[in-house]
């Protein structure tokens, strides 16, 4: 949402956003609290990296409620069929 406000995000840098966002947000250690705070810190003095169109469309394309309802729910209705053969 941040992103396609034109406001970049900020996540802890864990595997899991990595995956997901890549190079799309700003990253933060989570560590001790003098960790987190010295990459925040850096994050809001340097200057800001803004958002572009072509960032948003690929957010939109790739997180709109559209597809990923329609892909949830493909992948449901095809493991339920699949049950319903066992």
């Amino acid at each position: 949402e941040g992103i396609l406000c034109g406001a970049r995000p900020i996540c802890f840098d864990t595997p899991l956003y990595r995956y997901w966002y890549g190079d799309l947000v700003e990253y933060v250690k989570e560590g001790t609290f003098e960790e987190t705070t010295k990459d925040l810190i850096k994050i809001f003095t340097n200057p800001v990296r803004p958002v572009t169109k072509l960032e948003q469309k690929m957010v939109e394309d790739k997180f709109s409620w559209n597809i990923v309802a329609r892909k949830f729910w493909n992948r449901f209705l095809n493991d339920y069929k699949k049950w319903g053969d066992a």
